[in-house]
């Protein structure tokens, strides 16, 4: 789907897509990012918010957001061909719950940085190993709203540097995450290790 499609499958009038892909589980924090989403859009109107997936906590997240507000902050439920809708980001977002889950190498945030997005994801578990903060997006604390909703406007008022951020970020997921340097470190490993 090209960004157009992909506006009119969600009703999306805004110039700029925040989104965040993850099952609505407790491991993943919705809540730091809805509450960061409300404050954006009380603020600015160039911008909605896509919150794709499903899950038990998924009925609690979308009572939490006002029903005014439901066309900025946009519940997709499940989605296939998530990719095509990640291409329609201007950020990739994605907080996680530390207390409960220490975040692996999260294939949500691979798929935002070899699309070329910047991305904003919570600090913990194998997400610094990913995101270069300052570099490829910000990486912010656990649970904090307010430094969620300024990175996101921050981003949203800087395109050059959102453009180099993603640029960096697909450069850096092709040349230290491929499949290929990935399998030579497995490989490097298991020769040292077995004698």
């Amino acid at each position: 789907d090209s960004l157009e499609e992909v506006k009119a499958k969600f009703n999306i009038s805004t110039s700029h897509i925040v989104g965040m892909v993850g099952k609505f589980e407790d491991r993943k924090d919705y809540y730091t990012f809805i509450n960061a989403a409300k404050k954006v859009v009380a603020e600015r109107s160039d911008v909605s918010f896509l919150a794709i997936g499903d899950g038990k906590n998924y009925d609690q997240v979308v009572s939490s957001v006002d029903k005014s507000l439901r066309n900025r902050i946009i519940f997709t439920g499940r989605q296939s061909g998530v990719e095509s809708i990640i291409n329609a980001f201007t950020i990739g977002v994605l907080t996680s719950n530390d207390k409960i889950h220490g975040e692996g190498i999260s294939n949500a945030i691979l798929e935002y940085m070899v699309l070329g997005k910047p991305v904003i994801a919570s600090r913990g578990g194998g997400t610094t190993e990913i995101v270069v903060d300052k570099e490829t997006g910000f990486v912010i604390d656990p649970f904090d709203p307010r430094a969620l909703a300024e990175q996101i406007n921050y981003l949203l008022d800087h395109e050059q540097e959102r453009q180099k951020m993603g640029k960096l970020g697909a450069k850096r997921i092709t040349e230290e995450f491929s499949l290929e340097k990935m399998t030579n470190g497995y490989i490097d490993l298991s020769e040292r290790l077995i004698p």
